[in-house]
């Protein structure tokens, strides 16, 4: 059996229906459908979207070459 999982937000694009829109797998596709009004959509995913670079996925040695020194200067 096909787990199937309500998408919190989602908005039906035929019943304009709030949460009615739930998504699984059917032979490695994934199928979103309105529980609603029976509203199908096959996604195809070409590859994974990849990860935003930030400081918590950068081993050591890349956050370090990208610190810079700051100069604080005292004026009185």
């Amino acid at each position: 059996m096909n787990k199937r999982r309500f998408i919190a937000g989602a908005i039906c694009p035929q019943c304009k229906e709030v949460d009615k829109i739930v998504i699984y797998q059917e032979k490695g596709v994934d199928v979103r459908e309105c529980v609603r009004c029976d509203y199908k959509d096959i996604q195809r995913f070409e590859s994974s979207p990849n990860e935003p670079a930030t400081r918590v996925n950068k081993s050591r040695s890349e956050r370090e070459a990208e610190e810079q020194p700051v100069q604080i200067k005292f004026i009185p």
